[in-house]
This record gives C-alpha cells, sequence and structure tokens, in this order.
C-alpha cells in the first residue's frame, strides 16, 4: 500500500504545482478567475503565436493574429528590430425593447523581434490574411570577391 501513499502526495504536488502556475498567471496578468469563462476567453490574453523559418533568400516570419484588423496593426523594422504594436478597440451595441447594453473591448500587445545579422529590413514584405501576419525579410547579398587589376 505504500505505492497508494506515494501516488497520492504526487498528485498532491502537481495539483499544489498547477494552481502556483495557474495564481501566478492571473496575478501577473491582473484577469480575476471569473473573469475566464472559456478557452476563447483565455485567448485574449495570451501573447500571440510567432513562427520562425527561413529559406535561401528569406527570414519568414508569421504571427497568429486572429481577430485583428489590418488598421490595428503597426509594423516597424529598425535597426535589428521587428516592432509589432496591435491595438483593437470595439464597441457592441444592443437595443431590445426594455434594455440597452453597450460593451466595449480594447487589447493592445506589443512585441520587438530581434533580426538576425544580415536582414534587408529595408525591402521587408508584410502581408495579412485570415488572422495570419506573413512577413518576409530579405536576407542581404553578400558582394563576391572580385579580382582586382594590379597596374604596373
Amino acid at each position: 500500500m505504500d505505492w497508494v501513499n506515494d501516488f497520492e502526495t504526487e498528485m498532491r504536488r502537481i495539483r499544489s504545482e498547477m494552481d502556483r502556475v495557474f495564481d501566478s498567471f492571473t496575478r501577473r496578468s491582473q484577469i480575476p478567475h471569473q473573469a475566464i469563462e472559456s478557452k476563447k476567453e483565455l485567448l485574449k490574453f495570451r501573447d500571440p503565436v510567432v513562427h520562425k523559418a527561413e529559406d535561401k533568400d528569406n527570414y519568414l516570419v508569421s504571427i497568429e493574429l486572429p481577430g485583428a484588423k489590418t488598421t490595428d496593426i503597426n509594423l516597424t523594422a529598425l535597426g535589428n528590430e521587428l516592432t509589432l504594436i496591435v491595438k483593437s478597440k470595439r464597441s457592441d451595441e444592443q437595443n431590445n425593447k426594455n434594455s440597452r447594453t453597450s460593451i466595449y473591448t480594447s487589447h493592445e500587445f506589443h512585441k520587438v523581434l530581434s533580426l538576425p545579422p544580415g536582414t534587408n529590413a529595408k525591402d521587408a514584405k508584410a502581408r495579412y490574411k485570415n488572422g495570419m501576419l506573413k512577413i518576409e525579410l530579405p536576407k542581404k547579398t553578400l558582394n563576391k570577391p572580385r579580382r582586382l587589376k594590379i597596374d604596373d
């Protein structure tokens, strides 16, 4: 029966650790537990997922921004940094026979991504479609050495 006690002890430890993690999440983001009613609500408070890749000629960055509009997105490249700021404000009014409901929501996200050395940020291209922001950053072309003529 010793293994039963070990199992229960381990389960209590895991539960305690999970409670600690969730408590630190709500403290850090200042979201009360009651505000998170569903997974959909929780997604509003998470950082967007960022995917980085590269091919022969480009660095590729994809960022999930579901629900954002193109006008909500501000993307700048300076030096070796790519800065993304997303600000969205929405309002919804519902008028019934006996009541009027107004709901205002505001979300803001700010992220700075370091670009690899050799990124040609001035020729970068960005496209936003179906909740995905795709950024293509060309790699700088390296000059090939050329042989110099030596005069006599």
